[in-house]
This record gives structure tokens, sequence and C-alpha cells, in this order.
């Protein structure tokens, strides 16, 4: 069990040493909620038994070892919409619901986004940003809702709605395989920083011998972060570990697009285009897809590059919106405005422009 007086300190904690565009009245709202809760929270709660569930589809995925590791650890799902993952020695890992909602929308939103066909590349129907197409402007705009769940703690849109073939159904069983995935993932990164025994102030990490995709001094804590990637991939049978690759692509998507969007970069964890980039060395090349995934990264570590640059001149000239100061209604009529050019081909973004749209919560996806 834990007290919620400990959780609201540990929340202060992480979210002071951790740059984050995450509001404090959000984090301040949450922690007081806490503090008012007169009873202890357990892991026997709905999203705690979910989590243990969807996991144990992977268990057989790893080396004996870390399954037992594992399967002795204490795993709590905090029913608050912050994302943060974190471990308490000696046998504790704590994640936020909010962390497994926007892993859950970002994988049905890349699914969506992959399938907007290429001729909209050829619509540019926006006056003030001329170069921007339908088929760029449209994941951009659907990203920008899950940012601001991210930040104020806003609903989710349904994203699952966008699946919805003609049969009614939702053809999702490889988004829920990635969920999946991303919560093993972000469960055996907290079990290597127990095992690394990351939380002694005076633990020797070693020095990261590997090309990054975009340049950065890491400081130890970084090195951590990427000392507890390596020792989940490491956790995984030997054969199987370019699933690692999807895992941690997975895992760190959001975080990635945001970075990539924004020019962000957090003091805390390496930027994660470099934690990928690592993850695919350290994987020995064995990519699991899409097969040119060096390429890919050196792509995204350009992109990178070029934005943070560029961040500072977009802002001042206001040429194009800056993504947090897009107000949810704003980002909806701009999404209208895009379903005119989806509905000749038979795609739509209006069933999650409605008020009352919401994912639902990602325990209800894995029945």
């Amino acid at each position: 069990m834990i007290d919620p007086a400990m959780l609201a300190r540990d929340i202060e904690t992480c979210f002071n040493v951790t740059s984050s565009e995450i509001t404090p009245a959000m984090i301040q709202r949450h922690i007081d909620r806490l503090k008012r809760l007169g009873t202890k929270i357990t892991n026997d709660t709905q999203p705690s038994r979910a989590l243990a569930k969807l996991v144990t589809r992977n268990l057989s995925f790893l080396n004996s070892k870390e399954q037992e590791m594992l399967l002795a650890c204490e795993v709590y799902v905090v029913p608050l919409p912050l994302c943060m993952a974190y471990s308490k020695a000696p046998n504790t890992i704590i994640i936020g619901n909010g962390l497994l909602n926007l892993i859950t929308a970002c994988g049905y939103w890349a699914n969506f986004s992959e399938t907007i066909p290429l001729p909209l590349d050829k619509i540019k129907p926006m006056a003030n940003f001329p170069t921007i197409s339908v088929r760029e402007a449209i994941p951009v705009f659907l990203f920008a809702m899950m940012y601001r769940h991210y930040q104020y703690g806003e609903a989710l849109p349904d994203f699952r709605s966008l699946m919805m073939d003609q049969s009614g159904t939702f053809p999702d069983q490889e988004v829920k395989d990635a969920i999946a995935g991303a919560a093993t993932f972000i469960l055996l990164h907290e079990l290597g920083h127990l095992s690394l025994e990351h939380h002694l102030e005076d633990k020797q990490v070693l020095p990261i011998d590997a090309p990054l995709a975009v340049h950065q001094e890491l400081s130890t804590y970084q090195r951590k972060e990427l000392e507890a990637d390596d020792f989940a991939m490491q956790a995984i049978q030997e054969k199987l570990r370019p699933l690692h690759i999807a895992w941690i692509n997975m895992a760190l998507n959001f975080h990635l697009i945001r970075e990539t969007l924004l020019g962000e970069r957090c003091n805390r964890h390496p930027i994660n285009i470099n934690r990928l980039a690592y993850a695919s060395v350290r994987s020995k090349g064995k990519q699991l897809t899409p097969a040119n995934y060096s390429e890919h990264l050196e792509g995204m570590g350009n992109s990178f590059t070029n934005i943070e640059t560029n961040n500072s001149i977009i802002s001042e000239s206001n040429k194009m919106p800056v993504l947090e100061a897009l107000s949810r209604n704003e980002i909806i009529s701009q999404l209208k405005f895009m379903d005119e050019h989806l509905s000749p081909i038979g795609m739509s973004v209006k069933n999650i422009t409605e008020d009352n749209s919401e994912l639902p919560d990602w325990t209800d996806l894995l029945v």
C-alpha cells in the first residue's frame, strides 16, 4: 500500500527535477487531491490489475531472472491523469494512469496518421500556411489535442473511433499489442533503475559509447536513463530482442513527437530521439520494423535539429501556430475544416471533434 501523502511528496519531487510543460496548477491540484485522501492506495485496483494482465501477455518473452524480479515488484497505477512513471527501492514501481491513457491514444493516432492517403499531400488548404498539406496538418492538430491532455489534463478525444471500419468494428489488435509492449518496456525500464541501484546518488554510471542522433552532453541522470533502457533490452530473450525497438518506440512516441515539433529538451532524461538511437545501436541493427530504422532516426534527428534552431524565430514571427497556444476550440475548428477534404475519400475526423468525445479508459480496450 502507498500512503497518499508520500505519493504527493514523490510527485512534487518528480516535477521539480524534470523540465516539463505540464502546468504547475494541474500538478498542485492533484497533489492537493492526494493529500485529502484518507485511505492508502493499493495495487488491487482495476487499473493495476489490468496492467498486470496486460504485461502477463509478454512475460514469456523475458529471461527467467527478470520475470521473477518483475513478478516480485509491487506495481501501482495511480488514478491521476499525470504522465509519470518512477520506482522506489526496494521493489515498488508507480505509474500514472495518464501515461497509459496517453500511450493508448498515441497508438491510435499513429495508426490513423499512417493511413492518410498520399494524394492529400497536394492539397494546401490554409492560406496562412501555404506549404502545409492536409496530410501533414491533420496529425499535428490531432497531436495538439493529446498535448493539451498532457499539459492540462483535458479529456482525450476518442482516437479509436478513427479506426472503425465499414462493419462497425475496430481492427485494433495491433494497437493493443503495441500498448502491451510499451507498458512492458516501462516496467522493465523502472525495474532497471531498481536492479542497477540508481536510487543511490553515489552509484557509478558507465560512460555511453554510442553515436547519438543529436549532439547532447549527457549528465549522470541522463546516463542512468540509458542504462535502464539497456537493462530493459537485456531482459528480453536474446532471439526476441528486436521487440525492444518496437516497445520503446511505442512508449516514447508521444514525447518524441513533442520534442520534434517543439524543439524541447529535458534536463533529467536524454531527448527521446537519442534514447531511440541508443536502443537501435545496442540492438546491433536487428530492427523489427521499419527496415530502414536507422535512416528514419537520422531523418528525425535532422528534423529535431532544424526545429530546435528555428523555434525561437517561428515563435517571434507568428508565422505558424505554437502548439501549446492552441485552445481546444481552435483545434476542433481546424479539424472540422480539414474533414471536408477527408470525406470524399471515405475518411473522417468528425467523431473526435464532438464536445462529448473522449477516449475510453485504456483498461476498457483490453477486453
